[in-house]
């Protein structure tokens, strides 16, 4: 059923979804764990509907016809979707708020499919309790870490003149802006090196591992990963050393990227040359 009816419930949590990725083709529809499973979208949804929040899961995709199948999952299985402009994701999260009358928004992505639900509980009160325009969780393995807008603001983002890019990234404009209230919510469980999101193909290995591994033991949890990393730490070594995309603000963030990966890549004399570099350079 495609969104469009307006709904009471306040608080809308937003996927976003393409089957288009540069590494991974259609990785939001492949099953987890490999040998059978629901796909990540069908994961996080699960996930949403145990929350004893009153929330609204809808996946945002795009018109495009390579995202017909998204559409068609989400048909079959009674998932709530949208389907929006190809590259400006805002529109596709401005008229969701607008058609559903959301006050909240909770913004996740179609390649995260592992979903603490009690974190993601903790991160709404605390949004709402200090009364935020944008909060982010910090301390998470990556594609772990939530990201709680509210409807308001974003409708008053898109009034501003933002950038292609800015329009691709919904939250972009307002992270880096000084006209929001923002807030951080930290969380200390030692994983955060982890990567738990779905980018490369040896991602799908660790996280479909993971995830099934976690849901035959009723661990869906932070707390479930943890106990898993204890017990099988080489199992996350497999994906250490993929690369995140980012999209950095200036040069000198897109120089420590660099050295980062260089370090990580077990080049220590590049990265310290250009280390040096950084700290000399005038650029800085």
């Amino acid at each position: 059923m495609e969104a469009g009816q307006p709904n009471k419930n306040r608080i809308g949590c937003i996927i976003q979804a393409r089957m288009e990725s540069s590494r991974l083709p259609g990785k939001v529809l492949l099953p987890l764990p490999f040998s059978g499973g629901p796909p990540t979208i069908g994961w996080i949804v699960s996930s949403l509907r145990r929350s004893s929040l009153d929330l609204i899961p809808i996946v945002a995709t795009s018109r495009e016809p390579s995202d017909n199948p998204i559409a068609d999952y989400c048909s079959k299985n009674e998932i709530d979707f949208f389907r929006g402009s190809h590259h400006d994701v805002l529109s596709r999260f401005t008229q969701l708020i607008d058609s559903k009358g959301l006050q909240t928004v909770v913004r996740l992505t179609g390649d995260n499919p592992f979903v603490d639900t009690q974190q993601l509980e903790d991160t709404i009160d605390y949004h709402l309790r200090n009364s935020l325009g944008y909060t982010r969780t910090e301390g998470l393995p990556l594609g772990m870490n939530f990201e709680v807008v509210d409807g308001h603001t974003l409708l008053n983002s898109e009034t501003s003149e933002l950038t292609d890019t800015e329009r691709e990234h919904v939250t972009m404009h307002i992270r880096n802006s000084r006209n929001f209230k923002k807030g951080t919510r930290e969380v200390k469980c030692g994983l955060k090196h982890l990567r738990m999101t779905i980018d490369y193909p040896t991602d799908y290995l660790v996280v479909g591992e993971a995830i099934e591994w976690l849901n035959k033991k009723g661990k869906m949890n932070i707390e479930g990963l943890s106990g898993l990393y204890s017990d099988y730490p080489w199992l996350f070594e497999l994906n250490q050393s993929n690369y995140q995309k980012i999209i950095p603000k200036s040069l000198k963030e897109e120089l420590q990227a660099a050295i980062d990966i260089l370090e990580r890549s077990e080049m220590p004399r590049a990265a310290e040359y250009l280390t040096q570099y950084f700290k000399t350079s005038p650029t800085q």
